[in-house]
């Protein structure tokens, strides 16, 4: 679990760092254009060019990242653990929720729900939090799955101004997500 909660204290401190990765100026197509293998191969991420992606923690999450022109950013964390703290979904989910909540200014979970991702039950949970600095309003989508004995968390977090556009748009690149092993 120290690999997620350093992937996700990196996502909540984000505060404006995405714009060094990429920046957005023009509407640009959101086709999954871009593929970024994660360094342990257990999974490729799809996602459209006008994203960056790069390699974080001692496990090797991905991270994909963009900022807008007005200052705020989003970003998504693929966190592939090898041996996850349980092998029933409930437990690591609660577990990981807990722990990465925890990372977030004024973090409320909005909620928490029973799905199925790439053919396996996860938990989704939403929740809202707030920057620091700014005080703007983020919200964070997660999915927490168990696959062939791995544990994998899929967490975005986008401004709460651009949910309508950019939560769609974000949760189509995560259910995109290859699973290699």
């Amino acid at each position: 679990m120290g690999t997620t909660r350093l992937a996700l204290i990196f996502l909540a401190t984000l505060g404006g760092g995405c714009r060094r990765l990429a920046m957005r100026s023009a509407p640009q197509s959101t086709a999954l254009t871009e593929s970024y293998s994660s360094k342990t191969g257990l999974i490729t991420v799809h996602y459209p060019a006008l994203f960056a992606a790069r390699t974080v923690g001692p496990q090797s999450n991905v991270l994909l990242a963009r900022s807008f022109d007005d200052g705020s950013d989003e970003a998504i964390v693929f966190v592939a653990i090898e041996n996850p703290v349980s092998d029933e979904l409930g437990e690591f989910a609660r577990v990981s929720e807990l722990k990465n909540g925890a990372h977030y200014n004024k973090y409320q979970q909005l909620s928490s729900a029973r799905v199925t991702f790439g053919g396996v039950p996860a938990v989704l949970t939403r929740g809202s939090w707030e920057t620091d600095k700014r005080h703007q309003s983020y919200l964070r989508s997660s999915y927490v799955l168990l696959r062939d004995g791995k544990g994998y968390i899929f967490s975005s977090v986008y401004p709460q101004a651009r949910a309508a556009e950019e939560g769609p748009l974000l949760d189509k690149i995560v259910q995109a997500t290859h699973f290699d092993k």
